[in-house]
């Protein structure tokens, strides 16, 4: 009898351990992390909507949530840490606006939720990117059940010039004359 029953113990355990049961740790409630794109690409008054936006979500925080932001041009910044109750109030860091390093953006994001935590990513920006590939990333983020959010910021429609090709000759002699081709979109 004591041997059936400590067989009976056993497969209690092992159909148990097959189910892997977890014991959460973690507090309750999500993060999410608002990545603002602070480059010269954003159009006029993007600030302002950001700042909206981001009072917005402070607003909506449920018992338990935190609000990070994050900011990048071609360097990356932690404007605010993950926070259940304070406010933002304005950028502080100074930034390089002359590139859009997406990739880092969404790597210092991601860092800033806990594995054991729900979170979710806010991704205000133009679209613009250089630097670093962010696919890779969001594919991480999605490994992680982080989600990741846009909100478009885009520019009023305009005339726009782009130079998309020059062909020139592989070589040229010193003062020889030569010929080339622009595509101009």
């Amino acid at each position: 009898r004591g041997t059936q029953l400590l067989r009976a113990a056993i497969l209690a355990l092992l159909v148990l351990a097959a189910g892997t049961p977890y014991l959460r740790t973690g507090d309750d409630g999500r993060d999410l992390v608002i990545v603002v794109d602070r480059s010269r690409s954003m159009p006029p008054g993007a600030a302002e909507r950001v700042a909206e936006t981001i009072a917005l979500a402070e607003d909506a925080r449920a018992a338990g949530d935190r609000v990070a932001v994050v900011a990048f041009g071609a360097d990356v910044g932690i404007e605010t840490a993950p926070q259940a109750t304070a406010r933002f109030a304005q950028f502080v860091r100074a930034l390089d606006g002359d590139g859009s390093n997406l990739g880092d953006a969404l790597d210092t994001a991601l860092a800033l939720i806990p594995k054991e935590r729900g979170g979710s990513i806010l991704l205000v920006s133009d679209g613009e990117s250089n630097g670093r590939e962010p696919l890779s990333l969001a594919r991480a983020a999605f490994a992680r059940g982080v989600r990741i959010d846009t909100v478009p910021v885009l520019r009023e429609a305009g005339a726009d010039v782009a130079v998309e090709r020059i062909d020139l000759p592989e070589e040229v002699g010193a003062a020889e004359p030569f010929q080339f081709s622009a595509w101009v979109r």
